[in-house]
């Protein structure tokens, strides 16, 4: 599990069937990752809330817009000479502005909040 390529859901998945095999099982798991210290208990108790008033959903996340990273900057080189866009739904040379990038894009931040009542073993 502890490899740079694991899967941080792997580790997840073990640690709740630990628990459960030791008698203790939850509803519910909050994934904080490391790479967002900017986050306030403000946050956690609204993403909390988010759930909690959405039963029809099965998790939450935290997501952040993308400006300046927007996928129509986004270019990938075709025979080695020719920078193509990315996405096609998302065109560079349509916008002149960061902010009139379109469709808005987003990039999943620092929280995600699972409700499960099942384990995978």
């Amino acid at each position: 599990m502890a490899t740079d390529d694991s899967p941080t859901i792997d580790t997840v998945l073990h640690l709740l069937n630990w628990c459960r095999d030791r008698g203790k099982e939850y509803d519910a798991v909050m994934l904080l990752q490391p790479t967002s210290p900017f986050r306030t208990i403000k946050h956690l108790r609204a993403a909390i809330n988010l759930m909690n008033d959405n039963k029809d959903a099965s998790c939450v996340t935290s997501i952040v817009r993308l400006w300046d990273n927007h996928p129509a900057r986004i270019k990938k080189l075709e025979n080695e000479k020719w920078l193509i866009d990315f996405c096609s739904e998302a065109n560079e040379s349509k916008f002149l502005r960061r902010q009139d990038f379109q469709p808005p894009a987003f990039f999943k931040k620092w929280c995600n909040l699972s409700y499960s009542n099942k384990y995978n073993s």
